[in-house]
């Protein structure tokens, strides 16, 4: 399958996929995601980790605008 996928120009081999760098680290984040939110209902609360990230930032950094929370 390697000569295969450098005959279609394909970077890289599905042989190989869990060698790649951007599977990895989506596999990775994937599974932080899913703990955050079990912890998340486990604490009794009913929002995302996405508002608990944004929630958290606010928490340590006080008020800031949509800009600042943007960044």
């Amino acid at each position: 399958m390697k000569d295969q996928s450098k005959q279609n120009n394909i970077p890289f081999s599905f042989d190989d996929y869990d060698d790649v760098l951007g599977f990895v680290v989506s596999q990775a984040a994937s599974m932080l995601g899913q703990s955050l939110k079990s912890a998340i209902a486990e604490a009794g609360f009913d929002i995302t980790p996405r508002d608990f990230a944004l929630l958290n930032r606010l928490h340590q950094h006080g008020q800031l605008n949509q800009s600042q929370l943007a960044n």
